[in-house]
């Protein structure tokens, strides 16, 4: 487990959010409001996202 967990926020858009996971190598990203874990992005989210979009 990592100390320095890299979270995101709800209102984030989903092209920040795909920044964050490719900046730092990370399959998973937890959604924080108010410091209170609301949800988790995986990469298979973002994927499907852009895969309707097609």
């Amino acid at each position: 487990m990592k100390r320095d967990v890299i979270t995101i926020d709800p209102q984030a858009t989903i092209p920040a959010a795909l920044r964050l996971m490719v900046k730092h190598d990370i399959g998973r990203l937890p959604v924080v409001d108010n410091g209170r874990l609301v949800g988790i992005v995986t990469r298979s989210d973002l994927m499907l996202y852009y895969y309707n979009l097609v």
